[in-house]
């Protein structure tokens, strides 16, 4: 008979109790054939039978692979989904740092500007306005002298301008 090699195929995939029982109906079959009789017509029609569930088999074996790849392919989809998104944030954060080290540099250009122009403007200087120097560093006493002559450059210098 075809169907005993055969059926060996694909034993693991339904699993051992159901291959061992398809196993025991083909071999029941072989067995009842040769009890009852050797027409050749009887052994062909058990065998068709043996075949018929082997058929039987083969197909749920190929049901079987069926949704097994189908499961390997939402797997693989979910994995490329999964690497996409993965990707997508990896390129956030790095725009994200890539705008926060922009914005940074920005803002510390504007306070250095600013910082600066105050120093200019109310004569505090860079050393905390102390005296005539401290003025000067910062461009008070310069300011001062236009504006309010000597004395008004004095007290800019002095950090009181």
């Amino acid at each position: 008979m075809v169907a005993g090699a055969d059926i060996l195929l694909g034993a693991h995939w339904l699993g051992e109790e159901k291959h061992t029982e398809l196993r025991k109906i083909t071999g029941i079959i072989k067995e009842e054939v040769w009890k009852t009789s050797h027409d050749v017509k009887v052994m062909e029609e058990a065998a068709n039978g043996a075949l018929g569930l082997q058929y039987g088999y083969m197909n749920a074996i190929k049901e079987r692979l069926e949704e097994l790849s189908v499961k390997a392919e939402v797997d693989l989809m979910d994995n490329l989904s999964m690497k996409n998104r993965i990707a997508s944030y990896e390129e956030a954060i790095q725009v994200s740092h890539a705008d926060n080290n922009t914005f940074t540099k920005a803002r510390r250009r504007r306070r250095g500007g600013e910082q600066g122009s105050e120093a200019v403007h109310y004569g505090s200087g860079v050393g905390g306005g102390a005296g005539e120097a401290g003025g000067a560093e910062g461009g008070g006493a310069e300011e001062g002298r236009e504006e309010e002559g000597e004395e008004g450059a004095w007290q800019c210098g002095a950090g009181g301008g």
